[in-house]
């Protein structure tokens, strides 16, 4: 059913039980005896009380800019949806680290001095000046514990920067092999689908969008595997069924059977796609005959997978463009685009914004409705403007004539622009009505929020748990921000494509058993500058969940979390039998309330982010935590039955046994 190599191993596995934090060997893996061991630190002194839960920052405010590098060029997909962003520990101090990826400078990368205060590293780049960089995530991709960073970007394919014992050479890299028509892996989620010990990656291609919603074969998907470090894209499997223009994907053990699933989120007519994985590396294709899930999303940005409703079954969340939707003006809040630059700190930045404003608004929608005789729009507005416009301006003209050889009167310095016209011209694959039939049911208009059945079908209750309404999302993040023992669901928003307004991002409280009411003002969450990607980190040590975003043509933005509780408690790994971070591991804690939650690390989903790999729990009033299961990506569980200290920061570590 699948296309390309399939590999299949087997491993034995043998569940342990550690009695109070004492040391236990496990000969599962292999012949080889591991100990697991917890080590504890306590959390940084809980941010002062203020009036709302989150406190809005420019990026500057904690150590964290980089140039506003939006102009015309940018005013098409997938640079108006801005660049990512994430989040890690890469010098392995304790602190979160984060790193942003640039479409002018391939990344910057910033270090946490401690206390919620950044500096960006100074690096040499070398080649990397010009690199168009859209995604950059933290990952561990050779398991020596040491956070790489992952790069891709637009016609430059993916990259995998080294870590060396914390410092990065930019002579150090390695390409990984793609599809060689593809034009972007917009989204690519990290875990072990075989089993083996290392991460592999699932890898969501992108091709156009806009006019050309029925991508060829440059945009199939494929899963890339990792051997024993070595990452070089060789050994892959495709995925079948339909090739999209996929913004998001996620690895996820979404039936709980031990093995890691693929949820692909596809923009436009294309539907998204489920593949089961069989825990050796294969994957079988999810059927709309199977009748186990309502519906998913139109326009898909990003997917969620975790429990919403405590049963410790994992539900998903799916974003999309709502923004036209029937009645959206009465769900949201909106702010005039000529308002959008307001408060912007640094001059020079504001007046660039407000130029990309005034821009926007005669260009229009990409410029699909382009006035080609307001073609002296393009001069006198600096050389590189002109070029860009004029560049820009024949690259619309040529999809408008259906002329691919007008793409060629594009100057040789808009490298950038010429890709954008010449990808509209390749072939399409529309899927028949027969393939279509195959597709997920998607729905319009709003997000979607499946719940997992006990009978393992999924119903759709976005609409009557409070948490169907959707701008033109983006970004998503599902935790416990505030601290009470339940997941939140906070929604970017944003768009150059609505008539003349910004709408806010939002936030759903989970006020329990999955249901949520809209606190975006009541907890300090609104936002009006396009804001697509976002990380959640514990940015100033303190045991609760911060943001930090990237905004379409404005500065990075941060939202500090000032939860009050002092009941939250936190868990990070260090394993040496799988990977090392523990991607794909879940944790079930007991409490002494009688509750249980569960997390899943995971390393993907979002829309260009990732976020830092720990888990953090709100524990509610009075409750501790009494017991502590791990079910480790190899496939093994480990049972702590000790009681756990709230306000501190637990390592779990899996180490070799010596001897």
């Amino acid at each position: 059913m699948i296309k390309g190599q399939k590999i299949h191993k087997i491993f034995t596995t043998l569940p342990i039980l550690l009695t109070g934090m004492s040391l236990c060997s496990n000969p599962a893996i292999g012949a080889e005896a591991y100990n697991i061991s917890v080590s504890s630190k306590p959390f940084a002194e809980i941010s002062p009380a203020a009036d709302k839960l989150f406190t809005r920052l420019n990026g500057i405010d904690i150590g964290v800019s980089r140039p506003l590098e939006y102009s015309f060029r940018d005013f098409w997909p997938p640079f108006w949806n801005g660049r990512g962003i994430s989040s890690g520990d890469f010098d392995n101090d304790g602190d979160d680290d984060l790193v942003l990826a640039s479409s002018d400078q391939g990344m910057h990368l910033f270090e946490n001095l401690g206390g919620g205060q950044f500096e960006e590293v100074t690096l040499n780049k070398g080649k990397w000046v010009d690199f168009p960089g859209m995604l950059a995530g933290f990952v561990d991709l050779n398991d020596d514990g040491w956070l790489d960073i992952f790069v891709s970007g637009y016609t430059s394919g993916m990259h995998i920067l080294w870590n060396e014992n914390g410092a990065f050479d930019f002579e150090n890299v390695s390409k990984i092999e793609n599809n060689s028509e593809t034009i972007l892996a917009h989204a690519v989620s990290f875990g072990d689908v075989d089993h083996d010990g290392d991460l592999d990656l699932s890898v969501g291609n992108w091709s156009a969008g806009w006019y050309r919603h029925h991508p060829g074969e440059e945009a199939r998907n494929r899963v890339i595997f990792n051997e024993n470090g070595a990452v070089t894209g060789e050994k892959f499997l495709e995925l079948e069924g339909f090739t999209g223009e996929t913004l998001s994907i996620i690895l996820s053990d979404i039936n709980s059977d031990g093995n890691l699933d693929i949820i692909e989120g596809n923009d436009f007519e294309i539907p998204d796609q489920i593949y089961y994985g069989s825990g050796d590396g294969g994957f079988e294709r999810y059927l709309a005959s199977e009748n186990k899930i309502t519906n998913t999303t139109a326009t898909t940005m990003s997917v969620k997978s975790t429990d919403f409703n405590g049963d410790l079954l994992p539900d998903l969340y799916f974003s999309q463009i709502a923004g036209r939707a029937e009645g959206i003006e009465d769900s949201m809040q909106f702010r005039p685009l000529e308002l959008y630059c307001f408060g912007i700190s640094n001059p020079e930045e504001a007046r660039k914004c407000q130029q990309n404003v005034n821009t926007n608004l005669w260009y229009k929608s990409g410029g699909r409705r382009l006035d080609v005789t307001k073609a002296e729009n393009c001069a006198g507005k600096g050389s590189e403007y002109e070029i860009e416009c004029k560049s820009m301006m024949i690259k619309d003209i040529a999809i408008q004539k259906n002329d691919p050889s007008i793409c060629g009167f594009i100057d040789d310095s808009q490298l950038r622009v010429r890709a954008l016209c010449e990808i509209h011209f390749k072939p399409q694959r529309p899927p028949s009505a027969e393939e279509f039939a195959l597709g997920l049911t998607q729905k319009r208009g709003s997000n979607a929020l499946l719940m997992l059945q006990s009978d393992g079908t999924y119903i759709d209750t976005a609409e009557d748990s409070g948490a169907a309404v959707g701008g033109w999302a983006w970004d998503t993040k599902t935790e416990d921000f505030d601290l009470n023992g339940t997941i939140d669901i906070y929604v970017t928003n944003g768009s150059w494509v609505v008539a003349n307004v910004s709408p806010s991002n939002m936030y759903f409280q989970n006020e329990g058993l999955g249901l949520f009411t809209d606190q975006t003002n009541d907890a300090g969450l609104e936002e009006y500058l396009i804001l697509p990607s976002v990380t959640s980190l514990d940015f100033d040590g303190d045991g609760d969940l911060d943001l930090v975003g990237q905004a379409v043509n404005g500065p990075v933005i941060a939202m500090r979390n000032n939860s009050q509780s002092t009941n939250r408690i936190g868990f990070k790994f260090s394993d040496e039998a799988g990977n090392r971070f523990c991607v794909g591991c879940r944790i079930v804690i007991h409490q002494s309330d009688g509750n249980k939650q569960m997390r899943e690390i995971q390393a993907g989903g979002g829309f260009l982010s990732y976020d830092a790999p720990k888990l953090y729990f709100g524990l509610g009033d009075g409750a501790v935590v009494e017991k502590v299961e791990v079910i480790w990506s190899t496939g093994q569980s480990t049972t702590l039955g000790n009681e756990f200290s709230v306000g501190r920061m637990y390592t779990i570590t899996r180490s070799r046994e010596e001897g």
